[in-house]
């Protein structure tokens, strides 16, 4: 067996969230006078991230030095995600800090990791700020996954005027024009039974030259449901006929309970 046949099986483990099988693999290969790199040290700690075990994904991450494997972006966002499914949201941010000390150019991946764990963690204040700060770092600009961390986490917390906010700015911050934004502010309103605030986003769309879509539609239709306005839900989906879409079994089921 060769490296790659190791890496793809690492991978494969990765895929399959068997994170003891990747970290056996990993271990096997020296045993094997096989040479790890930086694709197998990645895919394991990939296994590692989706469990929340950032302890074991720091140790990695802290061994490729010493196996004169240098640590790249990829290797530094998994760490980060592990992080952040593990609650340990400072600890990412740390990681970033240690990342752009070094020469290595930090993309949106590290910047969608590191708003991700403040989001995970309720923690707004971060995720705002960590955007305002490497929005003009080198090539990071903030996108519209960093953009959708931090104003989920603000809503998560309450803070509706920062979201709303954040979104009217979001041609400002070069996020990509699109309706995947709003969808999910509009989602996060929804599960926490902000009726007003979701349709506050969803009516502002048109003056930021972006159409609703289905998907906007079906989230801002179930938002109606906690707070029992089903003639809201039913002039939302009156709506989706007006706009010539087609209502789906989501539009139907939400507006009619």
């Amino acid at each position: 067996l060769d490296v790659t046949v190791h890496n793809a099986a690492i991978n494969l483990c990765a895929k399959s969230a068997q994170w003891q099988l990747a970290l056996g693999l990993l271990r096997q290969m020296p045993q094997v006078a096989l040479q790890p790199g930086e694709v197998s040290y990645g895919a394991t700690m990939s296994a590692l991230e989706s469990h929340g075990l950032w302890l074991l994904a720091l140790d990695l991450l802290n061994e490729m030095p010493s196996q004169r494997i240098s640590a790249d972006v990829i290797a530094y966002s998994s760490a980060m995600r592990a992080c952040a499914n593990g609650g340990e949201w400072q600890m990412a941010l740390g990681l970033l800090s240690d990342l752009l000390s070094t020469c290595m150019e930090v993309d949106s991946i590290c910047l969608n990791a590191a708003v991700g764990a403040c989001d995970s963690s309720s923690q707004w204040h971060a995720a705002v700020d960590l955007l305002g700060d490497l929005a003009n770092h080198r090539d990071v600009a903030a996108n519209q996954i960093g953009l959708g961390c931090a104003i989920r986490a603000c809503i998560k917390c309450g803070q509706w005027q920062t979201a709303l906010g954040m979104l009217s700015e979001m041609p400002k911050a070069r996020a990509e024009q699109g309706s995947d934004l709003y969808n999910s502010a509009i989602d996060a309103c929804a599960k926490r039974g902000k009726l007003r605030l979701a349709l506050l986003v969803l009516n502002s769309m048109p003056r930021q030259r972006m159409l609703p879509t289905l998907v906007t539609y079906n989230a801002a239709i179930n938002a109606c449901e906690p707070s029992g306005q089903w003639s809201m839900a039913l002039g939302l989906l009156a709506r989706i006929c007006e706009e010539m879409l087609m209502p789906d079994e989501i539009s139907y089921s939400s507006a009619l309970g």
